[in-house]
């Protein structure tokens, strides 16, 4: 869905202030990732995508701020948030339900103050179906017939 090695970020709701591109200055494998806009105090930039469920999200992430600027990711409503120097972290969400989701990386400010590169990055966004379970049986049983004589 999203490794943006090639730069390219076309598929993808950018927004904000400022949106988010690629090529970056960073990336987690090859030679790009997704990087949040240029954004001042109080501001936000974010990418967003939709996923039919149930499948499974991986991706890696990263942010330098100052604490109190956050890189989140979003599924609907529901938020996660990485502030401060983080490395290059994998991410693995289980959408469980079979509907469409919306799957969102938000970078935003807070209104004083400045650290760190302010930027998150994105890299490496797979989709990937469930695994079906299977049953399996590991041996046949196999009955014997008894037959015990009896007495009259």
């Amino acid at each position: 869905m999203g490794c943006f090695d090639d730069g390219n970020i076309t598929g993808w709701l950018r927004g904000g202030d400022a949106p988010w591109e690629a090529p970056s200055d960073e990336a987690y494998s090859g030679g790009c990732a997704a990087g949040s806009g240029a954004i001042g105090d109080g501001q936000e930039s974010w990418l967003k995508g939709y996923v039919m469920g149930p499948r499974i999200v991986n991706f890696y992430w990263k942010v330098s701020s100052e604490p109190g600027d956050e890189l989140r990711f979003y599924i609907d409503d529901e938020y996660f948030a990485i502030s401060g120097d983080v490395d290059w972290t994998l991410v693995s969400h289980y959408l469980d339900e079979e509907r469409w989701y919306t799957i969102e990386w938000k970078y935003i400010k807070d209104y004083a103050g400045s650290g760190g590169q302010d930027k998150g990055w994105v890299d490496d966004v797979v989709v990937l179906p469930t695994p079906t379970p299977t049953l399996t049986p590991t041996s046949t049983p196999t009955l014997t017939p008894t037959l015990t004589p009896t007495s009259t």
